[in-house]
């Protein structure tokens, strides 16, 4: 079942209606430690300096890897000159203290990116996750 977001599926956790959620680390994180949830597995390849007691599923499970991202997106026909200007004030932005230091404090990792680069990571994600459903036989309403 789809959720909006991370505070639907603690609320969700929390009442017993799931036994096991994956969220983002931002998402988790202060309710990992209000003791609220109990991280028993990082989706990211390597340990988390914020849970270092936390192994990477992959440790179980070996090339597991499964990340979020954020980014902004802008309607296909936005010339490419504003793109390019979105994405310098962007990175701008992200290099401010100000900024990064509320995201790195909350578990978050700053990698900004060029517009062809996320066009190719974007193109990347779509493609293993089509090669994991049609692997694994799942079809998607």
């Amino acid at each position: 079942m789809p959720y909006k977001g991370s505070s639907e599926l603690v609320t969700e956790i929390s009442g017993g209606r799931l036994d096991m959620i994956f969220n983002t680390l931002l998402g988790g994180q202060p309710h990992i430690q209000a003791k609220r949830l109990r991280a028993i597995g990082i989706t990211s390849r390597t340990i988390n300096s914020f849970l270092p007691d936390v192994p990477p599923v992959a440790d179980t499970l070996p090339g597991f890897e499964m990340t979020s991202f954020v980014g902004i997106a802008a309607p296909g026909a936005t010339p490419r000159v504003i793109i390019s200007r979105l994405n310098r004030e962007v990175n701008a932005l992200l290099a401010l203290e100000t900024i990064r230091r509320p995201l790195l404090d909350a578990g978050g990792t700053i990698e900004p990116i060029d517009p062809a680069g996320m066009d190719r990571y974007i193109a990347g994600e779509i493609e293993r996750w089509r090669r994991i459903a049609r692997t694994r036989g799942i079809s998607i309403r």
